[in-house]
């Protein structure tokens, strides 16, 4: 990773992109060592943190069993101090974008055939549809704006770039790039009694008349979580430990 690029047995790729990092293709699987390079996650450790939720991510979509929506196999391996996320190969490219955006929103796309399957997913997440575009029409999505999903060159519909499947936590303050790598979990969002915004707190949700109200929302959330889920589980374990005889030896 230290040598000159003009010394590297393979080289790195320009395949686009904001969130960064060394992109490299060799047998097959698509490399990319994440860091910050462009600032947005505020840190590599951050960046690390996102590839994770990818991770998890690929995990909760598998467990849905959705036959008309794949992803691709996904892996992520620390190689002497570097995080390294693997990804095979798919049938896709840039043209074949046809849900999400690849530019951060400047373009986003949403061709019907695969959008069913997507907003299928979105409902089993317990996602809420929202207006990530306005020009030249409104374009709503069930996702995050980044999320992509392709209409492969043989027919299949794909799914990735998923880091933000689920929906952030608030961001910290003094630090609004958290919402790109602090996520609710999973079985909380699908639990939860009302969909909630993927893009809540992001500027991609800043065309729907409802922003504000997606960021009530996951405001709402995090107090559940704090006021209501922690001391019901603090009060269960407390039980627990008090029905446990401890033997001294």
């Amino acid at each position: 990773m230290d040598l000159p690029e003009s010394k590297k047995t393979i080289r790195p790729l320009n395949t686009g992109g904001i969130a960064g990092g060394d992109k490299f293709i060799a047998e097959g699987i698509f490399f990319k060592f994440n860091n910050d390079e462009h600032g947005i996650y505020n840190g590599n450790i951050n960046a690390n943190k996102a590839t994770f939720h990818e991770l998890r991510g690929y995990s909760t979509i598998a467990n849905f069993l959705l036959p008309n929506l794949r992803f691709p196999l996904f892996l992520v391996l620390d190689y002497h101090g570097h995080q390294v996320s693997c990804m095979a190969l798919l049938p896709i490219s840039s043209k074949t974008l046809a849900y999400g955006s690849s530019d951060a929103g400047a373009t986003v796309h949403r061709k019907e055939s695969i959008a069913t399957h997507i907003s299928e997913l979105g409902v089993r997440l317990n996602l809420k549809s929202h207006i990530v575009s306005v020009k030249p029409a409104p374009v709503s999505l069930h996702l995050a704006c980044d999320v992509e999903g392709h209409i492969g060159d043989d027919g299949r519909y794909y799914i990735l770039d998923i880091a933000r499947l689920l929906p952030p936590e608030p961001p910290v303050a003094g630090n609004a790039s958290s919402i790109f790598y602090q996520l609710l979990r999973p079985e909380l969002v699908e639990k939860y009694p009302i969909p909630l915004c993927a893009d809540a707190f992001s500027m991609f949700a800043i065309h729907d008349p409802r922003s504000s109200d997606f960021c009530q929302e996951i405001l709402a959330v995090t107090d559940t979580i704090i006021s209501q889920v922690v001391p019901s589980v603090a009060k269960k374990l407390d039980s627990i430990g008090r029905l446990i005889s401890y033997e001294v030896v």
